[in-house]
C-alpha cells in the first residue's frame, strides 16, 4: 500500500508540475507595451502607451509671454490673450487613426492634451480640427446642463461664443498694435475668428515612438504666421461677420503655425 500511495503523490506533483509548465499566460495584444508572442492565455495585464501634445507659444521664434512687443510685419504687436479650440484630435499609426473623440480648449493656462491607452507604435501623424465642427457648433452653448464643470465647451473667461446664432468663437487673439509709427503698440487688437465656413483642419507630421507609459510630443504655434500678407497697422480687428475675408484669411494662415517642436 505505501509503494501505491508514493506512485499516486508522485503521479499528483507530475501532473501538477506539468499543468504548470503549460501555464502560458501574458499579454497576447500585439499592440500592448508588453506583448508576450509565447503567451496563449490573456492574463488581462496589458499596457499601453499615453500620448500627452503640449502647446508652446511663440511669435516668429520668440517665446511668446503676455504683454511683450513684438514686431511683425514691420507693426509693433503685444497679445493679452490667445486661446483656440482642437476639435477630435486624433495621431496615425500605419495609416490608422486613433483618435480622444473630444473638443480642447487650449489657452494660456491649459496647452495640453492627452491620448490615452493608444497602441504602442510609430505615430507618424498629428491631425485635429481648429475649432469647432459644425454639428457642436449647432447644438451645444456653453449654458447645456449637460457639461460638466471645466468642460471645454462650457463657460469661458473671456467668452468664446457668440449664442446660438454664431455659435463658438474658433480662435480668439487680443491685444494691442501700433498704428502710428512710433513702434508703440497704442490701439486694440480684436481677432475673434468663427462660424462654419472658417473651421479648418490641421495636419502636421509628428514621428515620434510610443513606446513607453507616457511619451510627449511639443508643438510650436508661431501666431506670426497668423497675419501672412497682413498689414496690422491697418487690418487688425475682426469679428469675423464684420470683416470675414480678414477673418478667413488669418484662419487659413493658421493651417502653417503648427509644428512640431
Amino acid at each position: 500500500m505505501k509503494t501505491i500511495k508514493v506512485i499516486l503523490m508522485a503521479l499528483i506533483g507530475l501532473t501538477m508540475l506539468t499543468l504548470q509548465g503549460c501555464d502560458n499566460s501574458g499579454c497576447t495584444d500585439p499592440d500592448s507595451l508588453n506583448f508576450d508572442p509565447e503567451a496563449t492565455e490573456d492574463n488581462g495585464k496589458c499596457d499601453f502607451p499615453n500620448l500627452t501634445v503640449n502647446f508652446s507659444y511663440s511669435v516668429d521664434g520668440q517665446e511668446l509671454t503676455k504683454g511683450t512687443t513684438y514686431t511683425i510685419n514691420g507693426t509693433a504687436i503685444s497679445f493679452s490673450d490667445v486661446q483656440f479650440y482642437v476639435f477630435n484630435p486624433r495621431v496615425a499609426k500605419d495609416g490608422v487613426m486613433e483618435a480622444t473623440g473630444e473638443t480642447h480648449f487650449i489657452s494660456f493656462d491649459n496647452r495640453s492634451i492627452e491620448f490615452e491607452d493608444l497602441t504602442a507604435g510609430h505615430k507618424h501623424m498629428l491631425m485635429f480640427g481648429l475649432g469647432v465642427d459644425s454639428t457642436t457648433n449647432a447644438t451645444i452653448q456653453p449654458s447645456d446642463s449637460d457639461l460638466a464643470d471645466g468642460a471645454a465647451l462650457g463657460p469661458q473667461n473671456p467668452s468664446m461664443h457668440w449664442g446660438w446664432d454664431n455659435g463658438y468663437i474658433f480662435l480668439k487673439m487680443d491685444g494691442m498694435v501700433d498704428t502710428d509709427g512710433d513702434n508703440v503698440p497704442n490701439a486694440g487688437m480684436e481677432f475673434h475668428i468663427g462660424k462654419n465656413i472658417n473651421f479648418n483642419t490641421i495636419a502636421l507630421e509628428i514621428h515620434t515612438d510610443a513606446l513607453e507609459d507616457e511619451v510627449e510630443v511639443t508643438v510650436d504655434v508661431d501666431f506670426a504666421k497668423a497675419f501672412t500678407g497682413i498689414d496690422l497697422s491697418k487690418d487688425y480687428i475682426t469679428h469675423t461677420g464684420d470683416f470675414p475675408a480678414l477673418a478667413n484669411t488669418v484662419i487659413n494662415n493658421m493651417k502653417t503655425a503648427f509644428a512640431k517642436k
